[in-house]
């Protein structure tokens, strides 16, 4: 709604879109905390890698998928059936459910009751898991066709899409490995490790909305795989260093490197954000953060002289 009135009222512009796709991108970490605890999944007793994945992968991959879709084919276009919409009403559904029966309802076999006697499924929480991760995978597929498709109508190769793919399917793979390996990091500290990883989505997914923006070529493998290619090489290097000592790397250890990854993935989004934000509001002559004039009068407050008369 909020972009339908800014292109109503001829107020739209590259600013807006970076504020609006970007906090979406924000809210994009916050709703897979949110599925995370709503299915009960953040304690190590329900713990189960897939649904966990799933849940994680539910608002990042077709975000992502989505807005290179619009690189290419110039209009970001949603399917009947999206996550904005009915993604939003199914995820407040599924909390209304978790606040009346509790979170662990997702958890214990329901065959009976859903009627899912005929599914290899018995327990809320997997059909949700398996629906989301069929529909996700679904839409992507169509957005996936239809840019190749018209790659192929254009005679243009269909090289150079895929590898833009290449940032987020680096990240999913990072994601993956932690989920199955270093899943503590997420059970303990939920809002730091999806933190981390809102984060590094964030900047991929501006990156790429500002060559769209600014009709420039998108280089994947410049900046946007530069935090995940730092945990890489933290990650290596400390477990080298402990292996040279003849020692395992201790939980200790990971915590302070986790950490400081955090840190610096926070500090390097924050940089890079502030500063596409001032290059556009110079650009484009606006003072986004400023409610007052230079002089000092409100915008409301300033006078215009028609005629010898004063009108506010």
């Amino acid at each position: 709604m909020d972009g339908k009135q800014a292109r109503r009222t001829q107020s739209s512009n590259a600013l807006g879109m970076v504020f609006d796709h970007g906090c979406d991108a924000i809210n994009a970490g916050i709703g897979a905390i949110n599925l995370l605890v709503v299915l009960g999944l953040m304690s190590s007793g329900m713990w189960e890698p897939f649904l966990v994945l799933s849940a994680v992968a539910t608002p990042f991959l077709p975000f992502y998928v989505a807005t290179w879709e619009e690189y290419y084919v110039g209009a970001l276009i949603l399917p009947v059936v999206n996550g904005p919409a009915e993604g939003v009403l199914l995820g407040v559904m599924f909390s209304l459910i978790s606040g009346l029966c509790g979170s662990a309802w997702w958890g214990k076999e329901h065959a009976s009751l859903l009627a899912l006697d005929w599914l290899p499924v018995t327990r809320p929480g997997e059909v949700v898991g398996w629906f989301s991760l069929a529909s996700i995978v679904l839409t992507c597929l169509c957005q996936i066709g239809n840019v190749l498709l018209l790659q192929h109508r254009k005679c243009r190769s269909i090289v150079q899409p895929l590898l833009d793919l290449l940032p987020f399917a680096a990240l999913a793979g990072g994601v993956s490995l932690l989920i199955a390996t270093e899943h503590e990091l997420l059970i303990e500290a939920p809002l730091l490790t999806l933190g981390t990883i809102a984060a590094i989505f964030v900047e991929q997914v501006v990156s790429l909305m500002l060559a769209h923006m600014t009709h420039s070529l998108y280089v994947p493998y410049h900046r946007t795989l530069l935090p995940a290619f730092l945990l890489f090489v933290a990650l290596v290097s400390l477990e080298s260093w402990e292996a040279l000592k003849g020692r395992a790397l201790s939980a200790e250890r990971l915590w302070t490197l986790w950490h400081a990854h955090f840190l610096v993935v926070f500090a390097y989004t924050a940089l890079y954000l502030v500063l596409i934000v001032a290059e556009l509001s110079r650009v484009l002559e606006v003072r986004p953060f400023r409610i007052k004039d230079r002089g000092g009068a409100p915008k409301g407050k300033a006078t215009a002289v028609n005629g010898g008369k004063k009108m506010q």
